[in-house]
């Protein structure tokens, strides 16, 4: 199947480009329009110095497969989001995904950095 094609995907870009992976690696994708924000953490959620960013090339590759995911749910009825935590554990090679449709965040009530901290 498609998807897990691309979480596999994601997992090995978190895997290769995170700092420090002996702790949980995350990524959080917001998508509203045309417009996709990225937010990488490593660790206990957004602490602080656990933030990090992509390389230029895994940031266009995690947009496009983003972007993929979506389309992917949409064409097989699998139901609308815009908000993707991806949570990477490299010590069992597991990942978890919590997918939602946050209207808040697409009406713009309330700033993305607001609502990552229900992750804090």
């Amino acid at each position: 199947m498609l998807d897990q094609e691309i979480y596999k995907k994601i997992g090995k870009l978190l895997y290769n480009e995170a700092p420090n992976i002996e702790l949980g690696i995350h990524i959080f994708i917001f998508k509203r329009n045309n417009m996709t924000d990225i937010t990488l953490w490593c660790g206990e959620p957004l602490s602080g110095d656990t933030n990090f960013a992509f390389s230029r090339e895994a940031l266009h590759k995690v947009i496009d497969y983003a972007e993929e995911l979506y389309q992917y749910f949409i064409e097989n009825n699998m139901g609308k989001w815009n908000t993707l935590h991806y949570t990477l554990s490299p010590d069992t090679g597991s990942f978890d995904l919590d997918f939602e449709f946050n209207k808040k965040l697409q009406d713009a009530k309330i700033p993305l950095f607001k609502h990552l901290m229900k992750f804090k």
